[in-house]
């Protein structure tokens, strides 16, 4: 009737419909006999039966891009087949062309019972009408036998509208399950492939928490033995500025004293003068005298000499002494920021100590949760696996 577009074939079992019909060889001859009643009026009945398809606005947008022609010879040719009782291979392949077209249509069964029932009537009305009363029980058994064949034809046609559409739902279903599966298959093998890569991060990054850990651990011992050392070498800052400071009052009672042996120096130099003039005027008597006197003095100049030397000595003392009290007091200052500086950095270690151990307590988690999810998708990759392989 139409082109079908499409290559499946359909087993169609003429021979038991026959005999479940009851129709015997005689019938068939019978058919064949009276063919001139029956094609007499074949023509009419299926011109009003197009017309009252093409009148429906569902099935004539079916058939919209069918040839009238076309549809007029192929409805012909099918049931003449029947008319003649040849139901043959030609009749097979006919009936089975009609059953796809209707497949491609998507024509409820409805559709397609009720126009049967249109067709079979107005067929049977017009052969009885032809016939006349003469003739009319014969019409009787002739549209007895084209009823059953035509009830026959839709059967068949139906079966093979609905083996179709079987096929080409289950067909429909196999390649969406495919396309699921494939789907499936392929996000469970991206998340787990993602898991797994997940999983080796958190394991990379954990163990790079743990060393910065154990780095910060170490990092702030140093820090703690360093904060010591730099407070023992402010405490001995402290002492040696103490003990340079009384150097330096020591030097400065030195200085007292050796300014006391200056002046009595400069006494006695003055009574050895005195006395060396006194001297003089006695004469010879007072030459013993004068002696002592100039021994006296010259004792005097180098207890004075000497004096100098060691006020210059006690001065450079002083200076150095100074200049002593002055880097211990700096180096002492310098000590007590560093150790305020250490105990800031401390601080800050111990609380980024705090939360790499927060940090590594957050990975640890993350990597258990990131391997529950590498095993879940490895299961339910699994449990996709087993369910398609249920449904076959």
């Amino acid at each position: 009737m139409l082109d079908a577009g499409n290559t499946e074939t359909y087993s169609v079992d003429i021979d038991k419909r026959i005999e479940f019909l009851g129709l015997t060889q005689k019938d068939f001859a019978f058919l064949r006999a009276n063919r001139g009643l029956s094609m007499s009026v074949l023509p009419d009945v299926l011109e009003r039966f197009r017309d009252r398809l093409l009148a429906i606005p569902k099935l004539k947008h079916n058939f919209a891009n069918t040839s009238m022609v076309n549809l007029d010879g192929s409805l012909l040719t099918h049931f003449t087949y029947l008319i003649e009782g040849d139901l043959g291979e030609a009749y097979k392949t006919s009936v089975t062309r009609v059953g796809k077209v209707h497949a491609n249509m998507s024509l409820e069964p409805v559709w397609q019972v009720n126009a049967s029932g249109l067709l079979v009537a107005d067929l049977n009305r017009s052969i009885m009408r032809k016939a006349g009363f003469l003739r009319r029980r014969s019409a009787i058994k002739l549209t007895g036998i084209l009823t059953r064949l035509i009830m026959m034809d839709l059967e068949i046609a139906l079966s093979i509208t609905e083996e179709m559409l079987k096929d080409r739902t289950n067909t429909r279903k196999l390649r969406i399950a495919q396309n699921f599966r494939t789907n499936v298959s392929n996000t469970v093998e991206t998340l787990a492939a993602t898991s797994v890569q997940t999983s080796d991060s958190i394991r990379t990054a954990s163990t790079a928490a743990e060393q910065l850990s154990t780095s910060i651990i170490a990092i702030r011992d140093q820090m703690n033995d360093a904060t010591s050392k730099t407070r023992s070498a402010a405490s001995l800052a402290s002492v040696s500025n103490t003990q340079v400071t009384e150097l330096a009052n020591k030097v400065s009672d030195i200085s007292d004293a050796v300014r006391m042996i200056s002046e009595i120096a400069n006494k006695t130099n003055l009574l050895a003068l005195n006395a060396s003039i006194e001297a003089a005027r006695a004469g010879q008597v007072g030459r013993g005298f004068s002696v002592v006197a100039g021994e006296v003095k010259n004792l005097a100049a180098q207890t004075t000499h000497v004096t100098e030397n060691i006020n210059n000595h006690i001065a450079a003392i002083r200076d150095a002494t100074e200049r002593t009290v002055h880097n211990v007091t700096t180096i002492s200052k310098e000590c007590d920021q560093v150790d305020s500086i250490a105990q800031s950095v401390r601080s800050a270690l111990d609380e980024q100590a705090s939360a790499t151990r927060d940090i590594t307590l957050s990975v640890g988690q993350a990597r258990t949760g990131s391997e529950a999810s590498v095993q879940q998708s490895r299961s339910l990759q699994e449990t996709t696996e087993d369910f398609f392989t249920t449904l076959g």
